[in-house]
């Protein structure tokens, strides 16, 4: 977090052996946090407390602390986090790495009157609070940010307003939270393997009023699939354990509801390949039914078939199914071999959404081009259906809510008198406005619906598919 601040000329010599010093408060992930900045042997030295600490000591008071208005903007589009993560797929931008990307200076001793010459205001003091973040509303960030909007092609800031969407959207979702209910929870604990009682400990450890908080991060992979972060990740709660029975809708006979793309990976790389099916029939049955040549295919001929099709996303191919997928989908090959190759002369691999996956030249392109193509793509299609099907429900003022995204699915906190609607809104988005238009002229994208009284006891409702429900 950084911040620019007016130098109060506060007297804090109970505290500090300094006449003169400024100090800013601010807020920091939910914590009220005081920075206070002096001069010690021409240098500006800055230390960060807690305000509750300062004050329980009665060492400051709450009417020194203020904003200089005269820097503070108005909240602003610009995210440099997600801006490095675009255009340089760096996750976690450090400040000394955005400094040298666009003006071209070291983060170094000489920060001070770095940071003074590009304020342009001698009378400003920067108060360093923390380097894993810029404050969206000073000086600094709105240069550093125009400075980089301004390279962006339209299609990166089409791209760009696509993940504010998506980011914002999961902050509405983080608030939402998940009930749990702690009894089953504890019964669970009591006979867990060991290898499930730590997430099951975090879950507890993290409750509060019977809900959980999830936080979900767009930028945390390079492909951009939704993970849970600060030391919790529902997106790997384990299945048929009993662990997830413990999540239960906050309604009364509510539901929770699972939506669920059905093969959605492998009808990507199919639509990328200008494969045409817009037949009902499972895929993966369909691959069986060439690959056994019959009609009619058993349980385990189907799953044999699965791992056959999405070999091809996880390996290219370059697995020992290469010549089996090049005889049953001859266009699907020649597609690889083009990304491949592109993302070699280019170092890169843009998918139609705009993201971009920079390749080093010693990538495995073989492995890796292809994968983000089709991974990346599943994830903005995801992001997407997740900021419309949001719009839809504030727009209809629907009680119903998301509360997590697991890769190809979203799950919902449904009341049982909405479900004919919710599941209209996720026909309308999940299999139509959130697929890229020319995947919908060749595919179609179909959602499995499972309910429950609670995230484990899941039962098939319905396969939906473009305009039918």
């Amino acid at each position: 977090m950084f911040r620019v601040f007016q130098n109060l000329n506060t007297h804090t010599n109970r505290f500090f052996n300094h006449t003169e010093a400024g100090l800013a408060k601010g807020q920091y992930e939910n914590e009220q946090l005081v920075a206070v900045s002096y001069k010690e042997d021409n240098n500006i030295i800055t230390k960060l407390f807690s305000e509750k600490y300062l004050l329980d000591k009665q060492i400051l008071t709450n009417r020194i602390f203020t904003w200089d208005s005269d820097t503070m903007q108005s909240l602003n589009t610009l995210d440099l986090s997600l801006m490095c993560y675009q255009r340089y797929n760096i996750t976690k931008p450090k400040l000394s790495d955005v400094l040298k990307k666009y003006i071209k200076r070291t983060y170094d001793n000489e920060q001070i009157q770095m940071l003074k010459r590009l304020i342009k205001n001698d009378n400003l003091i920067p108060y360093y609070v923390m380097v894993a973040d810029l404050c969206r509303q000073s000086k600094l960030y709105l240069e550093l940010g125009q400075n980089l909007y301004s390279q962006f092609s339209e299609q990166d800031k089409q791209f760009y307003c696509h993940l504010l969407k998506a980011k914002k959207t999961l902050k509405k979702i983080r608030t939402n939270q998940i009930v749990v209910n702690k009894d089953v929870l504890l019964n669970y604990l009591k006979s867990a393997d060991n290898k499930y009682q730590k997430i099951g400990n975090q879950i507890l450890k993290r409750l509060q009023n019977q809900k959980l908080m999830q936080y979900l991060d767009i930028t945390g992979t390079v492909t951009g699939r939704v993970v849970g972060t600060k030391g919790l990740n529902l997106q790997t709660l384990p299945k048929k354990v009993g662990l997830k029975r413990c999540i239960e809708s906050r309604f009364k006979n509510g539901l929770i509801l699972v939506a669920d793309w059905n093969a959605m990976e492998f009808r990507i790389a199919l639509a990328e390949a200008e494969h045409t099916d817009l037949t009902k029939t499972d895929i993966h049955t369909q691959t069986a039914q060439q690959l056994f040549q019959k009609k009619s295919i058993t349980t385990d001929e189907r799953e044999e078939a699965k791992i056959i099709n999405f070999s091809i996303i996880y390996s290219g191919f370059a697995n020992k199914n290469a010549d089996i997928i090049e005889k049953l989908y001859p266009a699907l090959n020649d597609k690889v071999q083009r990304v491949i190759e592109e993302a070699r002369r280019i170092k890169k691999q843009i998918n139609i959404f705009g993201r971009k996956r920079i390749f080093s030249n010693d990538t495995l392109f073989q492995t890796k081009a292809f994968n983000n193509l089709i991974q990346g793509t599943a994830a903005d299609i995801c992001l997407r259906a997740l900021y419309l099907i949001q719009d839809s429900i504030e727009e209809q003022q629907l009680k119903s809510r998301i509360i997590l995204a697991v890769h190809d699915s979203i799950i919902f906190d449904c009341q049982n008198d909405e479900l004919p609607v919710l599941l209209k809104i996720i026909q309308d988005i999940m299999t139509d406005k959130a697929i890229p238009a020319t995947y919908k002229q060749r595919l179609l994208f179909p959602v499995t619906v499972e309910v429950g009284n609670n995230y484990e006891d899941l039962v098939d409702m319905a396969t939906i598919y473009k305009n039918e429900v």
